[in-house]
């Protein structure tokens, strides 16, 4: 089919312009609607790994979909519930926080999918801490259910599998180490002062 082609996703709505014909899927190929799929999935995904940095919880929830479960770090129970409790809104000792998720495998059927996606994270703890100042490490898995509903795909249940942890006492920064001028260096932050809120436009605008 020649043309532009438009995905629905949401909150982005992404488009791009074809210059050829999207070839015909044979009979062993997987379909294009599963696809599109995949990718709205992928596009949540790591949508919500960035609202966890940036403490951003309006943008966390539209990761979800009403009525969305967690279960994630010893809570299980309502998304909204979740969210109020977790670090995005009570850092708690957390000096700073960084999620890397992995490509997800994805599996659609319908209006229903499954999603493993691999997160490392690393944690900062200040002096406050169980254990004084502390770098943490976190290896596990997040298992998604997904829905389309409302023109949209969603998370409808997480669940976060911990496979393996790693602390250690805390070092002075490396910028520190190595001689840097840190208030020259663009820092990341919680909120809108990031740079990645220059990026794109806010909630009410899209």
């Amino acid at each position: 089919m020649m043309g532009r082609v438009v995905t629905t996703a949401r909150p982005f709505v992404v488009e791009s312009t074809m210059t050829s014909p999207l070839p015909t899927p044979g009979p062993n190929d997987e379909p294009w609607w599963s696809r599109f799929a995949k990718l709205e999935i992928a596009e949540v995904i790591r949508r919500r790994a960035s609202a966890a940095d940036r403490r951003d919880v309006e943008l966390a929830r539209t990761c979800y979909h009403p009525g969305a479960t967690e279960d994630h770090g010893g809570f299980v129970g309502p998304v909204d519930d979740y969210l109020a409790w977790s670090p995005i809104s009570d850092e708690g000792p957390r000096t700073g926080m960084w999620h890397c998720v992995s490509t997800p495998l994805i599996e659609v059927d319908g209006t229903e999918a499954s999603a493993e996606t691999y997160v490392f994270t690393v944690e900062t703890v200040g002096e406050t801490g169980p254990i004084g100042r502390a770098d943490m490490q976190v290896g596990g898995r997040y298992l998604d259910h997904f829905e389309h509903r409302d023109g949209r795909w969603a998370i409808a249940a997480r669940q976060l599998v911990w496979d393996w942890t790693r602390a250690e006492p805390g070092t002075a920064p490396y910028w520190e180490i190595m001689g840097l001028p840190a208030d020259k260096l663009p820092m990341g932050h919680g909120g809108p002062a990031d740079g990645f809120y220059g990026l794109r436009p806010p909630l009410d605008q899209r």
